[in-house]
């Protein structure tokens, strides 16, 4: 694809705390890719107005906590852009309350739904970032759309509009995109737009191996004050109830996730 400006952007999709359990792609892998696209800055599914290692590991996924350690030990920039609010939240809980009893969802939805999951359980990194299942979440959002739950694809616009924002920052630079799998479809029609180079993930070397144990270290000092921030804050009430209950529920994952790190 014509490239105007020979930025080369990877969209790399993350499957946040299944890589602790999958059978090919695990933190390893997650860890190897990274290093191996050699970016010079990461685009990460944080907030953009509560950056950085901790805040991105209470708020999403915990392999924020690793992301920002590369980046330390690399020298890498990272970038938030990742976009929800209360609003959203609160909107998108109600979708999926009324997904529960909508009988055109389950008819249309769970068919593609079922064979996405036997993917997402068993195939490699490569396999999961590829055409054939992104084609397939892209039915399954578009199926939502559809039917009238609008929230993801609210979502994944704000994302949108903040990688265009960002992206203009960095032009001729290698730029690698860190967001949940299910978000990669949406990005990479995103690039397109823009006439980026987009790297396909056949091109991808996956080549696991020993990582630094620097960069352990630092993982493992991430994950650690990111559990005693959340900690102290729900003991402050620091957050509004509901969006509270929903963080407690996280505090045992940051253990399993450390006791991963720490094999690494």
């Amino acid at each position: 694809m014509h490239n105007k400006n020979n930025t080369i952007v990877f969209n790399m999709g993350s499957l946040h705390g299944h890589m602790l359990e999958h059978p090919q792609y695990n933190l390893n892998t997650f860890v190897s890719i990274i290093l191996s696209f050699k970016a010079d800055v990461i685009f990460t599914e944080v907030r953009s107005e509560f950056p950085g290692a901790i805040e991105g590991s209470i708020d999403g996924g915990i392999e924020q906590s690793i992301i920002y350690a590369i980046a330390e030990h690399q020298e890498i920039e990272v970038v938030a852009i990742d976009w929800f609010n209360d609003e959203h939240i609160q909107k998108s809980k109600e979708e999926s309350e009324r997904a529960s009893s909508d009988l055109e969802m389950k008819k249309r939805i769970e068919p593609l739904f079922s064979l996405y999951v036997d993917k997402f359980k068993s195939t490699s990194f490569k396999e999961l970032n590829d055409d054939e299942v992104q084609n397939l979440v892209r039915s399954i959002y578009d199926g939502y759309d559809q039917l009238g739950y609008k929230q993801s694809r609210i979502r994944n616009e704000n994302i949108c509009a903040n990688f265009k924002l960002k992206i203009k920052e960095y032009e001729g630079k290698r730029v690698l995109v860190i967001f949940g799998l299910d978000h990669k479809y949406f990005l990479d029609d995103c690039a397109k737009k823009l006439s980026l180079s987009i790297v396909d993930v056949e091109d991808m070397v996956v080549d696991n191996h020993k990582i630094d144990p620097e960069i352990v270290k630092l993982s493992l000092r991430n994950i650690l004050e990111s559990k005693s921030t959340l900690e102290e804050r729900l003991r402050n009430d620091y957050y509004e109830k509901s969006y509270a209950d929903r963080l407690s529920t996280k505090i045992k994952s940051f253990d399993k996730w450390y006791e991963a790190v720490a094999k690494l």
